[in-house]
Protein backbone atom coordinates (compact mmCIF):
# COMPACT_ATOMS: atom_id res chain seq x y z
CA UNK A 1 0.00 0.00 0.00
CA UNK A 2 1.40 3.36 -1.04
CA UNK A 3 1.65 6.40 1.24
CA UNK A 4 -1.23 8.04 -0.62
CA UNK A 5 -3.42 4.97 -0.17
CA UNK A 6 -2.60 4.88 3.56
CA UNK A 7 -3.61 8.53 3.89
CA UNK A 8 -6.88 7.88 2.06
CA UNK A 9 -7.69 4.96 4.37
CA UNK A 10 -6.81 7.09 7.38
CA UNK A 11 -9.14 9.89 6.27
CA UNK A 12 -11.94 7.42 5.53
CA UNK A 13 -11.61 5.88 9.00
CA UNK A 14 -11.56 9.32 10.61
CA UNK A 15 -14.69 10.25 8.68
CA UNK A 16 -16.44 7.07 9.79
CA UNK A 17 -15.58 7.83 13.42
CA UNK A 18 -17.02 11.35 13.12
CA UNK A 19 -20.19 9.98 11.49
CA UNK A 20 -20.53 7.40 14.26
CA UNK A 21 -20.21 10.09 16.93
CA UNK A 22 -22.85 12.22 15.21
CA UNK A 23 -25.15 9.20 14.86
CA UNK A 24 -24.82 8.37 18.57
CA UNK A 25 -25.58 11.99 19.45
CA UNK A 26 -28.63 11.92 17.21
CA UNK A 27 -29.92 8.76 18.89
CA UNK A 28 -29.34 10.30 22.33
CA UNK A 29 -31.13 13.48 21.29
CA UNK A 30 -34.11 11.53 19.95
CA UNK A 31 -34.27 9.34 23.04
CA UNK A 32 -34.15 12.27 25.45
CA UNK A 33 -36.80 14.19 23.51
CA UNK A 34 -39.12 11.18 23.44
CA UNK A 35 -39.35 11.46 27.21
CA UNK A 36 -41.29 14.72 27.01
CA UNK A 37 -44.50 12.95 26.07
CA UNK A 38 -46.86 15.12 28.08
CA UNK A 39 -47.58 18.87 27.86
CA UNK A 40 -46.51 21.01 30.78
CA UNK A 41 -48.55 20.16 33.85
CA UNK A 42 -50.17 22.44 36.39
CA UNK A 43 -51.34 21.76 39.91
CA UNK A 44 -55.05 21.06 39.94
CA UNK A 45 -55.63 20.93 43.71
CA UNK A 46 -53.67 20.80 46.95
CA UNK A 47 -54.42 19.67 50.48
CA UNK A 48 -51.98 20.58 53.29
CA UNK A 49 -49.54 22.07 50.77
CA UNK A 50 -48.57 25.50 49.51
CA UNK A 51 -47.36 25.72 45.92
CA UNK A 52 -44.21 27.86 45.49
CA UNK A 53 -42.96 27.60 41.88
CA UNK A 54 -42.28 25.24 38.99
CA UNK A 55 -39.91 25.20 36.04
CA UNK A 56 -39.16 22.95 33.10
CA UNK A 57 -35.80 21.23 33.28
CA UNK A 58 -34.40 18.03 31.79
CA UNK A 59 -32.95 16.02 34.67
CA UNK A 60 -30.09 13.73 33.68
CA UNK A 61 -30.15 10.25 35.17
CA UNK A 62 -27.28 8.70 37.08
CA UNK A 63 -26.37 5.53 35.19
CA UNK A 64 -24.45 3.72 37.93
CA UNK A 65 -24.95 2.64 41.52
CA UNK A 66 -25.82 4.79 44.51
CA UNK A 67 -24.99 3.71 48.06
CA UNK A 68 -28.11 1.53 48.09
CA UNK A 69 -27.19 0.02 44.73
CA UNK A 70 -29.89 1.85 42.74
CA UNK A 71 -29.19 2.20 39.01
CA UNK A 72 -30.58 4.49 36.32
CA UNK A 73 -32.22 7.01 38.65
CA UNK A 74 -32.72 10.76 39.00
CA UNK A 75 -30.49 12.31 41.66
CA UNK A 76 -31.87 15.40 43.37
CA UNK A 77 -30.42 17.00 46.51
CA UNK A 78 -32.54 19.40 48.54
CA UNK A 79 -30.05 21.56 50.47
CA UNK A 80 -32.26 23.52 52.88
CA UNK A 81 -29.28 24.99 54.77
CA UNK A 82 -28.28 26.92 51.65
CA UNK A 83 -31.82 27.14 50.20
CA UNK A 84 -31.03 25.36 46.95
CA UNK A 85 -31.89 22.30 44.83
CA UNK A 86 -28.99 20.52 43.10
CA UNK A 87 -29.36 18.00 40.27
CA UNK A 88 -27.63 16.99 37.00
CA UNK A 89 -29.34 18.56 33.99
CA UNK A 90 -29.11 18.01 30.26
CA UNK A 91 -29.06 21.11 28.06
CA UNK A 92 -29.95 20.19 24.49
CA UNK A 93 -29.75 22.87 21.79
CA UNK A 94 -29.72 20.29 18.97
CA UNK A 95 -28.47 16.75 18.47
CA UNK A 96 -24.88 17.98 17.94
CA UNK A 97 -24.63 20.66 20.62
CA UNK A 98 -25.64 19.45 24.06
CA UNK A 99 -24.13 19.49 27.51
CA UNK A 100 -24.55 17.84 30.88
CA UNK A 101 -24.35 20.18 33.84
CA UNK A 102 -24.48 20.04 37.60
CA UNK A 103 -27.11 22.70 38.31
CA UNK A 104 -28.30 24.60 41.36
CA UNK A 105 -31.69 26.33 41.65
CA UNK A 106 -32.79 28.71 44.38
CA UNK A 107 -35.27 26.87 46.58
CA UNK A 108 -37.44 29.93 47.19
CA UNK A 109 -37.53 31.53 43.73
CA UNK A 110 -36.45 28.90 41.18
CA UNK A 111 -33.69 31.20 39.91
CA UNK A 112 -30.59 29.42 38.59
CA UNK A 113 -27.67 29.82 40.99
CA UNK A 114 -25.01 28.12 38.87
CA UNK A 115 -24.32 25.54 36.15
CA UNK A 116 -21.11 23.49 36.24
CA UNK A 117 -20.35 21.54 33.02
CA UNK A 118 -19.66 17.84 33.55
CA UNK A 119 -17.33 16.00 31.20
CA UNK A 120 -19.20 12.73 31.66
CA UNK A 121 -22.31 11.03 30.34
CA UNK A 122 -22.36 7.94 32.59
CA UNK A 123 -21.69 8.48 36.27
CA UNK A 124 -22.59 7.88 39.89
CA UNK A 125 -23.37 10.87 42.09
CA UNK A 126 -23.80 11.49 45.81
CA UNK A 127 -23.08 14.16 48.39
CA UNK A 128 -22.48 15.18 51.97
CA UNK A 129 -23.30 18.57 53.51
CA UNK A 130 -20.37 20.34 51.83
CA UNK A 131 -19.70 18.69 48.48
CA UNK A 132 -21.10 16.74 45.54
CA UNK A 133 -19.12 13.68 44.41
CA UNK A 134 -19.17 12.16 40.93
CA UNK A 135 -17.56 8.94 39.66
CA UNK A 136 -17.27 8.58 35.88
CA UNK A 137 -15.13 6.82 33.29
CA UNK A 138 -11.60 8.19 33.22
CA UNK A 139 -8.83 8.16 30.60
CA UNK A 140 -7.17 4.85 29.72
CA UNK A 141 -3.95 4.70 31.76
CA UNK A 142 -0.81 2.74 30.99
CA UNK A 143 -1.02 -1.00 31.68
CA UNK A 144 1.78 -0.70 34.24
CA UNK A 145 -0.47 1.33 36.55
CA UNK A 146 -3.05 -1.46 36.85
CA UNK A 147 -3.06 -4.87 38.48
CA UNK A 148 -0.32 -7.08 37.03
CA UNK A 149 -2.66 -9.88 35.88
CA UNK A 150 -4.94 -7.61 33.82
CA UNK A 151 -4.79 -7.46 30.03
CA UNK A 152 -6.66 -4.14 29.89
CA UNK A 153 -6.23 -1.07 32.04
CA UNK A 154 -9.17 1.18 32.87
CA UNK A 155 -9.65 4.11 35.20
CA UNK A 156 -12.37 6.15 36.90
CA UNK A 157 -12.43 9.91 37.31
CA UNK A 158 -13.53 10.79 40.86
CA UNK A 159 -14.39 14.47 41.30
CA UNK A 160 -15.63 16.69 44.10
CA UNK A 161 -17.64 19.92 43.69
CA UNK A 162 -18.27 22.66 46.22
CA UNK A 163 -21.93 22.71 47.20
CA UNK A 164 -22.12 26.51 47.42
CA UNK A 165 -20.32 27.61 44.25
CA UNK A 166 -20.44 24.46 42.11
CA UNK A 167 -16.69 24.79 41.49
CA UNK A 168 -14.56 21.66 41.36
CA UNK A 169 -12.73 21.14 44.65
CA UNK A 170 -10.54 18.22 43.57
CA UNK A 171 -10.36 15.43 41.01
CA UNK A 172 -8.38 12.22 40.97
CA UNK A 173 -7.88 9.15 38.77
CA UNK A 174 -8.32 5.64 40.17
CA UNK A 175 -7.00 2.69 38.13
CA UNK A 176 -8.53 -0.82 37.99
CA UNK A 177 -12.08 0.54 37.72
CA UNK A 178 -14.13 2.71 35.37
CA UNK A 179 -17.41 3.03 37.27
CA UNK A 180 -18.96 2.36 40.67
CA UNK A 181 -21.43 -0.30 41.70
CA UNK A 182 -21.87 1.65 44.93
CA UNK A 183 -20.87 5.19 45.86
CA UNK A 184 -21.23 5.96 49.58
CA UNK A 185 -20.39 9.33 51.10
CA UNK A 186 -19.85 10.24 54.75
CA UNK A 187 -18.80 13.60 56.18
CA UNK A 188 -15.09 12.84 55.77
CA UNK A 189 -14.94 9.65 53.68
CA UNK A 190 -15.95 8.63 50.16
CA UNK A 191 -16.14 4.85 49.67
CA UNK A 192 -16.59 3.14 46.30
CA UNK A 193 -17.24 -0.41 45.17
CA UNK A 194 -15.70 -0.07 41.73
CA UNK A 195 -15.68 -2.26 38.66
CA UNK A 196 -13.75 -2.46 35.39
CA UNK A 197 -15.92 -3.77 32.57
CA UNK A 198 -13.34 -5.04 30.07
CA UNK A 199 -11.27 -6.87 32.68
CA UNK A 200 -14.20 -7.93 34.90
CA UNK A 201 -12.27 -6.63 37.87
CA UNK A 202 -13.72 -5.21 41.08
CA UNK A 203 -12.11 -3.28 43.89
CA UNK A 204 -12.92 -1.28 47.02
CA UNK A 205 -11.62 2.25 47.41
CA UNK A 206 -11.91 4.93 50.10
CA UNK A 207 -10.85 8.56 49.71
CA UNK A 208 -10.56 11.51 52.05
CA UNK A 209 -13.67 13.56 51.19
CA UNK A 210 -11.85 16.85 51.77
CA UNK A 211 -8.66 16.20 49.78
CA UNK A 212 -9.30 13.21 47.49
CA UNK A 213 -6.31 11.35 48.92
CA UNK A 214 -6.60 7.57 49.04
CA UNK A 215 -6.98 6.07 52.52
CA UNK A 216 -7.55 2.52 53.84
CA UNK A 217 -10.96 1.18 52.87
CA UNK A 218 -13.57 2.32 55.42
CA UNK A 219 -16.49 0.13 54.43
CA UNK A 220 -19.80 0.98 52.80
CA UNK A 221 -21.77 3.44 54.93
CA UNK A 222 -24.10 6.30 54.15
CA UNK A 223 -24.38 9.69 55.86
CA UNK A 224 -28.16 9.49 55.48
CA UNK A 225 -30.38 7.17 57.49
CA UNK A 226 -31.99 4.26 55.71
CA UNK A 227 -35.65 3.63 56.41
CA UNK A 228 -37.74 0.49 56.44
CA UNK A 229 -39.41 0.56 53.02
CA UNK A 230 -41.09 -2.79 53.65
CA UNK A 231 -42.98 -1.07 56.48
CA UNK A 232 -43.89 1.72 54.04
CA UNK A 233 -45.26 -0.77 51.53
CA UNK A 234 -47.36 -2.41 54.23
CA UNK A 235 -48.81 0.96 55.28
CA UNK A 236 -49.87 2.09 51.81
CA UNK A 237 -51.50 -1.28 51.10
CA UNK A 238 -53.53 -0.97 54.31
CA UNK A 239 -54.66 2.48 53.17
CA UNK A 240 -56.04 1.01 49.94
CA UNK A 241 -53.36 1.95 47.42
CA UNK A 242 -52.42 -0.40 44.61
CA UNK A 243 -48.66 -0.95 44.57
CA UNK A 244 -48.77 -1.32 40.78
CA UNK A 245 -50.09 2.25 40.57
CA UNK A 246 -47.10 3.73 42.42
CA UNK A 247 -45.07 5.69 39.87
CA UNK A 248 -42.23 6.84 42.13
CA UNK A 249 -40.12 5.31 44.83
CA UNK A 250 -41.28 5.54 48.44
CA UNK A 251 -39.54 8.51 50.05
CA UNK A 252 -39.65 9.35 53.74
CA UNK A 253 -38.23 12.09 55.93
CA UNK A 254 -38.49 9.84 58.98
CA UNK A 255 -42.13 10.40 59.87
CA UNK A 256 -43.94 11.24 56.65
CA UNK A 257 -44.06 8.99 53.60
CA UNK A 258 -44.24 10.55 50.10
CA UNK A 259 -45.07 8.82 46.81
CA UNK A 260 -46.74 9.42 43.42
CA UNK A 261 -49.61 7.46 41.93
CA UNK A 262 -50.11 7.23 38.19
CA UNK A 263 -53.85 6.84 37.59
CA UNK A 264 -54.81 10.04 39.41
CA UNK A 265 -51.50 11.94 38.82
CA UNK A 266 -51.18 12.67 42.53
CA UNK A 267 -48.51 13.16 45.18
CA UNK A 268 -49.62 11.56 48.47
CA UNK A 269 -48.32 12.04 52.02
CA UNK A 270 -48.89 9.51 54.79
CA UNK A 271 -48.09 9.93 58.47
CA UNK A 272 -46.25 6.70 59.25
CA UNK A 273 -46.92 7.03 62.99
CA UNK A 274 -50.73 7.06 62.77
CA UNK A 275 -50.87 5.92 59.87
CA UNK A 276 -53.16 8.36 58.04
CA UNK A 277 -53.16 10.29 54.80
CA UNK A 278 -52.23 13.87 55.72
CA UNK A 279 -51.64 15.60 52.39
CA UNK A 280 -51.87 15.41 48.64
CA UNK A 281 -51.13 17.36 45.46
CA UNK A 282 -53.06 16.51 42.30
CA UNK A 283 -51.61 17.44 38.90
CA UNK A 284 -53.69 18.00 35.79
CA UNK A 285 -53.47 16.10 32.51
CA UNK A 286 -53.33 12.41 31.74
CA UNK A 287 -52.02 9.84 34.17
CA UNK A 288 -48.29 9.73 34.83
CA UNK A 289 -46.31 7.68 32.33
CA UNK A 290 -44.99 4.46 33.83
CA UNK A 291 -42.75 1.65 32.58
CA UNK A 292 -39.15 2.82 32.19
CA UNK A 293 -40.09 6.18 33.73
CA UNK A 294 -40.27 4.63 37.22
CA UNK A 295 -36.87 5.79 38.45
CA UNK A 296 -37.12 9.13 36.66
CA UNK A 297 -39.78 10.57 38.97
CA UNK A 298 -38.15 12.00 42.07
CA UNK A 299 -39.32 13.38 45.42
CA UNK A 300 -37.08 15.19 47.91
CA UNK A 301 -38.64 16.12 51.29
CA UNK A 302 -36.62 17.95 53.95
CA UNK A 303 -38.31 19.64 56.91
CA UNK A 304 -41.46 21.19 55.37
CA UNK A 305 -39.89 21.64 51.94
CA UNK A 306 -40.87 19.17 49.20
CA UNK A 307 -39.49 19.11 45.66
CA UNK A 308 -41.05 16.87 42.99
CA UNK A 309 -39.62 16.05 39.56
CA UNK A 310 -42.10 14.78 36.96
CA UNK A 311 -40.39 12.76 34.24
CA UNK A 312 -43.06 12.83 31.55
CA UNK A 313 -43.35 16.64 31.41
CA UNK A 314 -39.78 17.28 32.63
CA UNK A 315 -40.85 19.70 35.35
CA UNK A 316 -39.58 20.61 38.78
CA UNK A 317 -42.23 21.58 41.37
CA UNK A 318 -41.45 23.07 44.78
CA UNK A 319 -43.99 23.02 47.60
CA UNK A 320 -44.27 23.72 51.30
CA UNK A 321 -45.86 20.94 53.34
CA UNK A 322 -48.28 22.24 56.01
CA UNK A 323 -49.48 19.23 58.00
CA UNK A 324 -52.40 19.83 60.36
CA UNK A 325 -53.30 17.28 63.02
CA UNK A 326 -57.01 18.07 62.74
CA UNK A 327 -57.21 17.13 59.08
CA UNK A 328 -58.41 13.61 58.29
CA UNK A 329 -58.29 12.20 54.79
CA UNK A 330 -60.44 9.52 53.21
CA UNK A 331 -59.01 6.48 51.47
CA UNK A 332 -57.70 7.22 47.96
CA UNK A 333 -60.50 5.34 46.20
CA UNK A 334 -63.28 6.31 48.56
CA UNK A 335 -66.32 8.12 47.17
CA UNK A 336 -66.31 10.40 50.24
CA UNK A 337 -64.65 13.84 50.08
CA UNK A 338 -60.88 13.55 50.26
CA UNK A 339 -60.63 16.03 53.09
CA UNK A 340 -63.25 16.49 55.76
CA UNK A 341 -62.18 19.04 58.36
CA UNK A 342 -65.36 18.53 60.41
CA UNK A 343 -64.37 15.01 61.43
Amino acid sequence: MTILQKKIVKYILAGLVVMLILFVRLLLYIEQNKKTIHPLRQIESVESFEFLWSTQVSAYRSQFGSCTGDYDWVYMYLDVDNRQIILPTWQKDNFILSSINLSSFDLDTGKTNWHTPLDASHFSISNNKERIFIVSRGPEPSLSSCASHLHYCESAQISSYDIISGEQAWSTIQSNMNSSNKLCVMDDVVSILGQATRSNYQQKVSLDANTGEKIPFQGIRSAFAEHDFFAAMEIIEKLGFDRLDITSKYVTDGRFLFFLTSNDSTLWVVDMETPEIVGRVQFDGNQFARGNYYDQYAIAPVDNNVVVYLADSQQLFTLRFLPTDSEKFAFPHSEEPLLDKDK
